[in-house]
């Protein structure tokens, strides 16, 4: 059995990067490991027993905006808002 898993190398973290009153915060912030089996149990079950989705359309579309603020926001080096419509 693999032990590590889902699990990324440490250099490969992700960095938290923000000011928090007047201070100026930066850390490391390690990936959680992945694991796609709930959700797919979830999508399996939603379809079977007609039961709600584990992620909406909504959900996803949330995401590629948030994706694509980050882009522009890093690019423009400015601050942007995610407002849910």
């Amino acid at each position: 059995m693999v032990t590590d898993w889902g699990m990324e190398p440490i250099f490969k973290s992700g960095v938290l990067h923000t000011e928090i009153e007047g201070s100026i915060v930066r850390e490391n912030i390690p990936t959680l490991p992945g694991n796609y089996y709930g959700f797919f149990d979830s999508l399996c079950q939603s379809i079977k027993k007609n039961l709600p989705e584990p992620v909406t359309a909504q959900d996803g579309i949330d995401v590629m905006r948030i994706i694509e603020m980050a882009i522009a926001s890093n690019a423009e080096k400015i601050y942007l808002q995610f407002k849910k419509d």
